[in-house]
């Protein structure tokens, strides 16, 4: 797991708050753990303001949460939870950040969204938001 004095370093350098890099520091571990995980990895789209930072401009504003695409509409949401949980375990076992799922809604469009809670370097709980939209 990344130092605190790290986090700080970083956040001087891009003028922003301490929290704005713990946050994407966790969004980079979630993105990874998804990427390594065969089933999320095929049925996910990544889409929104995040994917325009972390893959086309670095200098994009930092973002707050995750957007996805459905791209197998007659996936059973609850395989979705079974993964996520998995990568969980992974990211935990790569960096010993601890992950779990709160609040989760599922529409009746089927679209879901759900936050991650973390505690990160920085010490405290927090939570990334993420919108699964099915239909698109």
């Amino acid at each position: 797991m990344i130092k605190s004095g790290e986090i700080q370093s970083i956040a001087a350098k891009y003028k922003v708050r301490d929290r704005q890099i713990e946050k994407d520091y966790i969004i980079s571990w979630i993105l990874y753990g998804i990427s390594q995980n065969e089933f999320l990895f095929k049925n996910l789209a990544f889409k929104g303001g995040t994917v325009l930072k972390k893959v086309y401009f670095p200098e994009y504003r930092f973002s707050e949460d995750l957007d996805f695409s459905l791209i197998e509409k007659a996936i059973i949401i609850d395989d979705i939870w079974q993964e996520v949980e998995q990568i969980f375990e992974f990211i935990y076992d790569e960096s010993r950040i601890q992950l779990s799922l709160k609040s989760q809604h599922e529409h009746v469009t089927g679209s879901v969204n759900f936050y991650i809670y973390y505690a990160g370097p920085l010490g405290g709980t927090k939570d990334v938001k993420v919108d699964i939209t099915k239909g698109e």
